[in-house]
Parts: structure tokens; sequence; C-alpha cells
């Protein structure tokens, strides 16, 4: 009888130490996909911080590139009516504001400009989409 108590106590025994093993292996598993979950995301959060800064950084040079084409197209303009002036003499308001109209007109073509309103503190002008 005494055999059959200890294989009853061992057995309790093992299944407790199976069952606290179980748990103690359930735990590590978890906490180890926690971190791995973690790690993913702080991956992430790097990647899409660097797509940011590219992003702004590509606007940036695209900003300035637009800004010395357009500072030579007015060094340009300003060119062409000192030119008109030594030739004609001084040409008269209404034709230099023509003038510019036109030139506005060809760059926000050049620039895919869709729309452009004007009130009397801001111009805002509205980019085709695909810009």
């Amino acid at each position: 009888m005494e055999g059959i108590i200890v294989s009853i106590l061992t057995s309790v025994i093992g299944l407790g130490v199976g069952a606290v093993s179980v748990i103690i292996y359930s735990n590590k598993k978890e906490k180890g996909a926690s971190k791995k979950a973690e790690e993913i995301l702080e991956k992430a959060k790097k990647d899409a911080e660097k797509a940011k800064r590219d992003s702004i950084l590509e606007l940036k040079e695209e900003s300035h590139k637009l800004k010395l084409e357009t500072d030579k197209e007015i060094r340009e303009r300003k060119q062409e009516i000192n030119e008109l002036e030594d030739r004609f003499g001084k040409l008269s308001d209404d034709l230099i504001i023509y003038m510019y109209e036109e030139w506005f007109e060809k760059l926000a073509k050049s620039l895919k400009i869709v729309g452009v309103d004007d009130n009397s503190s801001c111009v805002t002008l509205t980019l085709n989409n695909e810009m």
C-alpha cells in the first residue's frame, strides 16, 4: 500500500511541477512575443520618422529649385523691361502689369497650377494633385 501512496504522491508532484513548468514557459513565450512586438513597433516608428524627414527634405529641395527658377525668370523679365525702356522710353504701368500677367500665366502652366485665388491680403495657388 505504501508503494501505491508513493506512486500517487509522485504523480501529483509531477503534475504540479509540470503545471508550473507550463505556466513559466507560457509567460516566457508571452514576454518574448511582447518584446518582439515592441521591437517591430519601434522599428516602424523609426522608419516612419526617416520617411518623413526624407519627404520634408525632398519638398525643401524642390521648393528651393522652384524659387531659384522663379528668381531667374524675374531677373529675365526685369531685363526685358529695361531693354524695352531703353528702346522705347518709359513703359506704362498697364503695359508692365500686362507683361507680368502673361508671364504669370505661362509660369502657372509650367508649374501645373490649376487655380489662383487673389484677395487683398494674399494669393492662394492650387496645385495639380500630381505634384
